[in-house]
């Protein structure tokens, strides 16, 4: 699951119970260059996740403005997350999407609606 905070930050959250290692690998589906606070700005990247008990994974990143594309890593096994802003088949698998809107002038993020849904172990 992937929500939007009012500052403008991305939490990813997963769920795997029996997971040792939780990743979440993000890349923009356009290279982003010159804005600032940005975590990804030139490619892909993968973001150790931090286990909260019961499971539960999360970990909150700062994304510019953009579309990117992400899966979940638990112990090296690819996961899509299908309650996130959408989904694309590619390369012969199906991957997550996020959009992150731009932010306006004196206006804070608007929040986009994302089910909470969590993966089967």
């Amino acid at each position: 699951m992937t929500r939007l905070t009012k500052d403008g930050k991305v939490i990813f959250e997963f769920h795997r119970l029996a997971a040792s290692q939780v990743q979440v690998r993000v890349s923009p589906c356009a290279f982003l260059h010159g804005v600032q606070q940005t975590v990804i700005d030139e490619g892909p990247v993968n973001a150790q996740m931090e286990r909260n008990g019961d499971g539960h994974w999360s970990i909150t990143l700062r994304l510019a403005a953009g579309e990117y594309r992400f899966q979940y890593l638990a112990d090296g096994v690819e996961y899509t997350d299908f309650a996130g802003f959408g989904v694309e088949y590619r390369n012969g698998k199906w991957i997550g999407l996020l959009s992150v809107p731009e932010p306006t002038a004196g206006h804070p993020l608007k929040l986009l609606p994302s089910p909470e849904v969590r993966l089967a172990a």
